[in-house]
């Protein structure tokens, strides 16, 4: 279903699209436009699609078991399978971890935030990508009894293990919602005391919503037995009935309102704000926005809407989302407001994107906005819309769809040229990843937009692995904030052919041995994760097996990825190739571990992603290391010492003023310092403040000064100094010149505080358009630039006719 026309205005529009389908066949369509909820059906087509034919992946029953080392306390949970036919896109899942129980049954990704089984390599121990075998390490809790784990899609798997006996749950001593300051209270911190005997705390998760959940990241006093937690969210509204604690034993407590428990104790509500806070369309008694009837025809411009209502939330902050830009819109669409105490009412900034096509602005705040009040309609007027992403255009492949190595023949090229059209806008910034679909290595090229032809080549080997290569991403984005991703892209090159080569490499390889990892060493072995340097650095080399023989070499495309996992994570790092001597392929990887991570339990270090040039994968999980006599966990176990360290920012302008800084061990019973430096990174503090708002996790300062450059900020705690974080201030709004006389009257009731940074109001130009009867009066309609524009059901030319 399309939304708002992509180019033109009102009187000559066009629609355009892409629409992915995962069916084959013949597919039919139906065209039909909505004018005042009346629908005309336009035109019907039918498309007959092929899909191509693929192995369907295949595999064997894993086995799961324990295995235990020597050299490390805790257990390791191993799974192992054979597999056939690779597919990049099959674990859409990733790895998760199974908590169940009388009451709940809850799955906690190890990779919340990346599908690691995307990259292609983890878990490849050996073979090819049409067979090869898969094995992970898993570690666990000597108190764990019977962990459980889920992998897509292979199930659920339960080892049975003894475990130290531990049989008491972990206990919440107190919590605290510590709400923020006005200006920042889409965020809120939470601080949580965790007791536990034996195992040690776990994690804390909900059991709806999209908080993340609490682990060793966030400790900031004491230990796994009796520790202090703390957190910032990013929830304007919400609120989360219910949550658990969990030990590593597996034992666990649910709280919150809705736990089933009578204990008032453990009734302990989550919200923002706090307490929770619910407005109903009754409440609103006013609406309005600062600047209407905006021409974004040639440049962005933001405009404030500002509403009331009955006993309003001061902690609330409103969210207010586009809802016809969608993921075409690479810019923000999302805005949030806060309460402003000199105008008392609530205002959220919002940026209407160059040339978005002439309507009234749909957007969700509450639905019924634009009925209790008229003046909470924003009009938008372009002369011609653009609002499509870049598109490919003259694509040609090099040197065509096939490309064919012979022996003797020396080295290839192989890639595709083309241009990148964006019709008004013009084209910002892009680029594209090719992925080889046998050896999986991965191809990633920047675009230039002052180029008219780009052209993007990869280097063929003589001694080569017979594969295609596939454009598999493509970003690119338009001076308006539109993006297209490889289905907009690819709009005229709809035939998947078009973004595929096929190369023909000589069949005279007899490699059959995977490649082996030669040497494997990492400094420090023990870490303390609290501290500010976290950093481990990892060196290897890795050779064919038979290389003097018949091995064909190390692939020096693919670059190998170090994988770290705690009880709760996964996290990984690329290498970076230093040397490749005499068919020998030297790494290194500086791994920077996150503050907490693994505390108090080893690391388990596993590499995979080793490839030679005949398309043999090989990877070591921890297990693997061990075997091999090489280094395979880091110790955090030995101390945890919170150190200041500053992870981000809130977004903060170019005009300056408060900012909020986000990271750990914000010292809260002690003295800040806060220096900040607008020169060049190293130079010497030109600003030093005080925080008005702190906490563990949170510092809020103020007296930013104006700059549209970079500066770099530092917490200082006495001797105690954070990392220096560099801060990107963002454009402050751009207002447009004028207003309509239809809100300026609203404005003006707002001009002793949402004015005071605004250019003066000018006299609107009368729209070379004359509308006729004042288009039916406010309640029918309103006058554009083109003509009248009518509030369903009214219709026609002046908005008098009904439907």
């Amino acid at each position: 279903m399309f939304g708002l026309p992509v180019y033109g205005s009102p009187q000559n529009a066009t629609h355009q699209g892409v629409f992915p389908s995962s069916l084959d066949g013949e597919l039919f369509f139906e065209v039909s436009t909505i004018l005042c909820s009346i629908t005309r059906v336009v035109d019907t087509f039918s498309i007959n699609l092929i899909k191509p034919s693929v192995n369907i992946p295949v595999q064997t029953t894993p086995g799961s078991y324990v295995i235990l080392t020597g050299s490390l306390i805790s257990p390791i949970f191993q799974i192992r399978s054979t597999n056939e036919f690779y597919r990049r896109k099959i674990y859409p899942n990733a790895l998760q971890m199974f908590l169940t129980s009388t009451f709940f049954s809850e799955t906690i990704s190890f990779t919340p935030s990346d599908a690691y089984y995307l990259d292609g390599y983890f878990g490849i121990s050996s073979g090819t990508i049409e067979t090869y075998q898969y094995v992970i390490n898993l570690p666990m809790s000597i108190y764990e009894k019977n962990p459980q784990f889920f992998q897509y899609p292979n199930g659920l798997f339960i080892a049975n293990t003894p475990g130290q006996s531990d049989t008491l749950a972990p206990i919440i001593t107190n919590m605290t919602v510590i709400p923020m300051p006005i200006g920042f209270t889409r965020y809120f911190v939470v601080r949580v005391s965790i007791i536990d005997d034996l195992s040690g705390f776990k994690m804390l998760f909900f059991s709806s919503g999209n908080l993340g959940y609490i682990s060793s990241k966030n400790l900031i006093q004491g230990n796994k037995n009796d520790g202090v937690y703390e957190i910032i969210y990013d929830m304007p509204m919400g609120t989360f009935e219910l949550y658990h604690v969990v030990d590593m034993a597996k034992n666990y407590n649910s709280y919150g309102p809705s736990a089933r428990t009578n204990d008032p104790l453990k009734k302990v509500p989550i919200a923002n704000p706090s307490p929770y806070f619910s407005y109903q369309n009754s409440q609103f008694t006013a609406a309005s926005w600062s600047h209407n009837d905006i021409d974004v025809s040639n440049s962005s411009y933001s405009t404030k809407f500002m509403f009331n209502m009955t006993n309003p939330n001061k902690q609330w902050s409103p969210t207010l989302s586009f809802l016809e830009f969608g993921a075409n819109y690479g810019g923000v669409s999302t805005f949030y407001g806060t309460w402003n105490e000199t105008s008392q009412q609530y205002e959220v900034v919002v940026t209407i994107p160059l040339r978005t096509f002439t309507s009234t602005l749909k957007y969700n705040l509450s639905q019924f906005l634009n009925v209790l009040f008229p003046s909470s309609v924003l009009r938008i007027f372009s002369n011609d819309a653009d609002m499509f992403g870049p598109e490919i255009i003259d694509l040609y492949q090099l040197p065509g769809q096939v490309a064919t190595v012979t022996t003797g023949g020396g080295d290839i090229t192989i890639g595709w040229q083309f241009k990148v059209y964006d019709r008004l806008n013009g084209f910002e910034s892009g680029n594209i990843t090719v992925v080889s679909n046998r050896d999986l290595a991965e191809y990633t090229f920047d675009l230039d937009p002052n180029i008219s032809i780009q052209e993007i080549s990869i280097k063929i080997n003589e001694k080569c692995l017979s594969q295609t290569y596939s454009i598999s991403n493509i970003y690119l984005r338009d001076k308006g904030g539109y993006v297209s991703d490889i289905n907009n892209a690819f709009i005229n090159y709809v035939d998947l052919n078009f973004q595929m080569i096929n190369v023909t490499c000589p069949t005279n390889s007899i490699d059959v041995d995977s490649p082996i990892l030669e040497t494997f060493d990492f400094t420090p072995k023990t870490i303390d994760s609290g501290s500010k340097t976290r950093t481990v650095v990892f060196t290897f080399t890795t050779t064919d097996k038979d290389l003097a023989n018949s091995g064909d070499g190390i692939n020096e495309q693919v670059l190998p990825t170090i994988y770290l996992t705690s009880t709760n994570e996964i996290i990984k790092k690329k290498a970076n190739l230093i040397s490749f001597v005499s068919g020998v392929a030297s790494y290194t990887c500086a791994f920077e571990l996150p503050y907490g991570f693994g505390y108090p339990d080893a690391v388990l270090v596993s590499v995979y992603g080793i490839v030679d040039n005949a398309g043999f994968f090989a990877g070591y999980a921890a297990i693997d290391l061990f075997y091999s006599s090489f280094p395979f966990f880091i110790d955090t176990s030995s101390s945890f010492t919170p150190s200041p360290f500053i992870e981000s920012t809130a977004d903060i302008t170019t005009e300056g003023g408060k900012l909020m800084i986000m990271g750990k061990a914000f010292y809260s019973n002690l003295v800040a310092k806060v220096t900040l430096n607008y020169g060049n990174e190293g130079d010497a503090p030109t600003q030093i403040t005080d925080p008005i708002f702190s906490t563990s996790s949170v510092l809020v300062i103020n007296g930013v000064r104006p700059t549209t450059l970079p500066f770099y900020i530092q917490v200082k705690f006495g001797s105690l100094l954070s990392n220096i974080y560099k801060v990107i201030p963002k454009p402050a709004p751009v207002y447009p010149p004028s207003v309509s006389p239809a809100s300026s009257s609203s404005s003006i009731q707002s001009s002793s505080s949402s004015e005071e940074n605004l250019p003066p109001t000018q006299t609107p130009v009368q729209p070379s358009n004359p509308c006729l009867n004042d288009c039916g009066g406010s309640s029918q309609g309103y006058c554009s630039p083109t003509g009248c524009i009518c509030y369903s059901p009214w219709m026609g030319i002046d908005c008098k006719s009904k439907v």
